[in-house]
């Protein structure tokens, strides 16, 4: 399997669905910042990135890069817990987020197992929603690999994916 070819390098001056999908990113981070989603890099979303990196120990230098983006990306494995569902929530800050909100101390005592049999696509939902706001990346017209990397933090599964899109496109 060739090697997963890592993020871009946003800056000013970049353009397209890679910075709308960090403008949606931003805004869902940034706690909903007023930052457009309109996948133009100018002077408000490097505003929006460095004051992101300032808050989240990063080098605040306003470029997007591998640090920035992979911190951004909501399921960057950050605990033991396996992942499941039909969109797999993934670390334990996230399982602890869900189980919160679904009112269920099992999803984090039990795991993967307990997420599966009984929440598989209310994990989906949350994750869609609460974690990573896809909404306004997809209402944005945001690529297939834009979202993939939104949900995967790469591009890994990118061409089955596109395949299906390409059907579905077909279909409606």
């Amino acid at each position: 399997m060739a090697a997963v070819p890592p993020w871009p390098i946003l800056q000013q001056g970049s353009a397209g669905t890679n910075v709308r999908a960090l403008q949606c990113l931003l805004n869902y981070r940034n706690n909903n910042t007023a930052l457009t989603d309109d996948g133009g890099f100018g002077p408000i979303t490097r505003n929006a990135v460095i004051t992101y990196q300032s808050s989240n120990g990063l080098s605040p230098d306003g470029m997007a890069g591998q640090n920035t983006l992979s911190s951004l990306i909501a399921t960057v494995q950050n605990g033991t817990i396996n992942s499941a569902g039909y969109i797999q929530l993934t670390g334990r800050n996230n399982y602890t987020a869900f189980s919160s909100a679904m009112n269920d101390p099992q999803i984090v005592n039990i795991g993967v197992d307990h997420v599966a049999d009984n929440y598989p696509w209310s994990s989906a939902g949350y994750f869609w929603n609460n974690i990573a706001n896809l909404n306004p990346l997809c209402d944005s017209g945001a690529s297939v690999e834009a979202i993939t990397r939104v949900v995967n933090g790469g591009i890994n599964g990118l061409s089955e994916r596109q395949r299906y899109y390409n059907i579905c496109l077909t279909v409606f």
